[in-house]
């Protein structure tokens, strides 16, 4: 229990303790952040069914003896706060089966922390119905109250209202509890307080971000020498796609980068500044990174920068970089490398052959000694957007129509969720029909659920091993990788082969690193092979530039603003040899 009336904390038991623990931890993984934070949250749905009123009934058992039992006294529903809150939909559905749902979209101001809403889809006999709030983070209380007054406006009365998140804080308790005394708060811990940015402390990060993580198309920032980037920031512009018609809604002149942009999705149409791995709107880059440089809160004339780019990009591109970073950002320095490279120093490798998938170009690039081999690299022009349209074209094949750019990033997250790779496609083949009967569902934000069927959930991803059968004129990547060391003097193979890493989103896809070994031992059986695959490998590249950019020597490697005005031309030459 609480001190606070009403409000209703989980029994600290060792077992939540100790959910709370690896949810905290900033190294857990995102999938184990997200089952156990499912565990958490199917244990606060129970606690607060167990508060709801129930009123005797009589039935009988399948013997014919009358049993005098109890129901509820009325119907349920979930209304959830976006985007956090419909993290907690499922464990609601787990344990009350067909409830209906409502969505709530109120977005703090980042400057002011004061809550503004957005959007509003609620149950058209809500008023009826004992409502369970959803919202993983009690922080100022200023979102919760809002999604509160929302719903009295519409009927609710407080005392059928119950309230439940993961965390609180001591103040946002007080807020709300002070403004709505009979509504049941249900949580799973107090913390201690609030920090100056209202964030609860000690905490457990951006729930929404950890648990819905933004994947492909993502931009990741930070300084020299950190472990893990400090901005895991979804490289995507949103701008408003329909006519403003109230007072606090967004403006037409709104734009909202990354995570905001994926949280308004459904209002916004969405871009994405990078294609196949180069920038075709270089204006959304500029404020993708205006708002990633206001994040870290870096002075950018006393930080020289380095920039990742894929192989083989137009040469126009790198002189559109330089201008933008010295001339727009006013950076001291700059040093362009090869996502490649950056990723096998994070292995702690400086010799391997590694193979990148990202949301738009896949590429192979064998390394010896820190260096690209000359004339051996191969860049393949798909990745995970890709897959995602493969996804959605099989979506449409079964009635489901997500056609919008926000309905993409719907494709997008199922895809990530539910998709892996066959790692043997010849017996799926042989086992007929009966085989593609596996289902899996995804739920969309209106409640309804997508039912995909199995061959759905592994047959996109065959364009990384079998390209021709979607029409793409490119080699597998198997072959790719194989071709590529082949290129080498017969000296580096036996390493490049025997050090292949993963690296990229698009490799995390479950049997892709067992799939790829197969399919090059059927090119050559007499290859002798060894593939690495970290389970951190999304951030592999920063991990590497963090890595590369403390190093002492690393000053020597950078062009400084100077020298670039004095000759432009060498943006092109210290960089990564191509």
């Amino acid at each position: 229990m609480s001190q606070y009336e009403n409000v209703i904390m989980l029994p600290q038991t060792n077992q939540l303790k100790c959910l709370y623990t690896i949810i905290r931890d900033r190294n857990t993984r995102r999938g184990d952040f997200i089952f156990y934070s499912d565990r958490i949250i199917r244990l606060l749905v129970e606690e607060g069914l167990n508060q709801l009123p129930v009123e005797p009934c009589q039935i009988h058992t399948p013997l014919g003896v009358a049993y005098d039992g109890h129901k509820f006294q009325g119907k349920i529903c979930g209304v959830s706060i976006i985007r956090a809150g419909e993290s907690m939909e499922q464990g609601l559905r787990d344990c009350c089966r067909s409830v209906r749902l409502g969505k709530i979209l109120i977005q703090r101001d980042e400057e002011t922390a004061t809550p503004k809403l957005f959007y509003v889809k609620l149950p058209e006999d809500i008023p009826e119905r004992y409502v369970f709030l959803l919202d993983p983070l009690l922080a100022t209380g200023g979102s919760a109250s809002m999604a509160v007054d929302v719903l009295l406006q519409k009927g609710v009365k407080e005392e059928r209202i119950l309230f439940l998140n993961v965390l609180a804080s001591p103040e946002g308790i007080e807020v709300f509890k002070k403004k709505f005394p009979k509504i049941k708060v249900i949580t799973g811990m107090i913390d201690q307080a609030l920090d100056e940015k209202k964030f609860v402390v000690p905490g457990l990060g951006d729930f929404g971000d950890r648990y819905y993580y933004n994947g492909s198309g993502t931009i990741r920032a930070g300084f020299a020498g950190d472990e893990k980037p400090k901005i895991n920031h979804s490289n995507l512009v949103g701008r408003p796609k329909y006519n403003k018609i109230m007072p606090s809604a967004i403006s037409q002149t709104d734009t909202f980068i990354g995570s905001r942009a994926q949280q308004l999705r459904g209002l916004l149409k969405l871009k994405y500044p990078l294609a196949n791995g180069i920038v075709d709107d270089w204006e959304s880059l500029e404020l993708v990174w205006s708002d990633v440089v206001q994040q870290l809160e870096a002075k950018t004339n006393q930080h020289p920068l380095l920039v990742s780019e894929h192989p083989l990009n137009p040469s126009k591109n790198r002189d559109r970089l330089a201008e933008l970073v010295f001339e727009t950002f006013n950076f001291p320095a700059l040093y362009v490398a090869m996502p490649a490279v950056l990723s096998l120093y994070s292995s702690g490798r400086t010799t391997g052959t590694v193979l990148d998938s990202g949301d738009g170009v896949t590429t192979v690039v064998p390394i010896y000694d820190g260096f690209s081999v000359p004339g051996t690299i191969k860049r393949l022009n798909f990745g995970g957007r890709d897959i995602t349209r493969l996804v959605q074209g099989e979506l449409m094949k079964s009635g489901y129509f997500l056609s919008t750019s926000s309905e993409f990033e719907l494709v997008r997250s199922l895809k990530e969720r539910l998709c892996h790779v066959n790692p043997k496609p010849a017996e799926q083949h042989a086992k007929g029909p009966a085989a593609a009967e596996e289902r899996k569902e995804f739920p969309l934000p209106d409640g309804k659920m997508v039912r995909v069927a199995g061959q759905t959930l592994w047959q996109p991803t065959e364009l990384y091993f079998q390209p021709e059968k979607f029409g793409v004129e490119e080699v597998p990547v198997h072959q790719a990788v194989v071709n590529s060391v082949r290129k080498t003097n017969y000296d580096l193979r036996p390493q490049l082969f025997e050090n292949i890493i993963l690296a990229g989103g698009s490799t995390m896809f479950r049997n892709y690193g067992v799939r790829l070994l197969e399919e090059m031992k059927l090119e050559d059986p007499e290859l002798r092979l060894k593939i690495y695959a970290s389970p951190e490998r999304r951030a592999s590249c920063f991990v590497g530039g963090s890595i590369l950019a403390s190093l002492s020597v690393f000053k020597q490697m950078w062009v400084t603003k100077a020298e670039y005005e004095e000759n432009p031309q060498l943006v092109h030459q210290n960089s990564e040899k191509r």
